[in-house]
């Protein structure tokens, strides 16, 4: 089967500081940027993301700041490393109308479709690994100075 946007969501490259040495190994990606296929404003944008992030601190999940990037590095979105299940992760994509997250878990990458789907376990992808990577989908970033 076929999903819309894979291959760009599949080549994607992830960016983020140090998660702290207790961080879980299965977390939830998410962003509330525009949704693939749309164009907002800078402002917009950060808007959405500002929400996201009052929602998930006010619920008390735990989240780290992660981007993430098109292969060619031109294309990016900010969006949060959330340790909460999968079936809340997607009901949050859901609700800010992202076509898919990415989830983390048992050290393998999920891509997993939100939109226009009723249940979050009919479109899950297996991510292969970027060969940029190496060894994990997820790049350090270098801190600026």
């Amino acid at each position: 089967m076929s999903y819309p946007y894979e291959e760009e969501y599949k080549s994607t490259v992830f960016e983020y500081q140090n998660f702290p040495k207790d961080w879980p190994m299965s977390f939830a990606i998410l962003t509330a940027y525009a949704t693939t296929g749309e164009t907002w404003t800078r402002e917009q944008n950060i808007e959405a993301d500002r929400q996201l992030e009052a929602e998930l601190r006010k619920s008390g999940y735990r989240i780290h700041p992660i981007s993430g990037y098109s292969k060619d590095l031109k294309t990016h979105e900010e969006g949060w490393a959330v340790v909460m299940d999968l079936k809340k992760a997607w009901d949050l994509a859901v609700k800010y109308k992202q076509v898919a997250l990415f989830y983390y878990e048992n050290d393998e990458l999920l891509l997993v479709y939100a939109l226009g789907y009723s249940r979050c376990d009919e479109a899950v992808v297996k991510v292969p690994r970027p060969v940029v990577a190496k060894t994990s989908p997820f790049l350090a970033r270098k801190d600026k100075k």
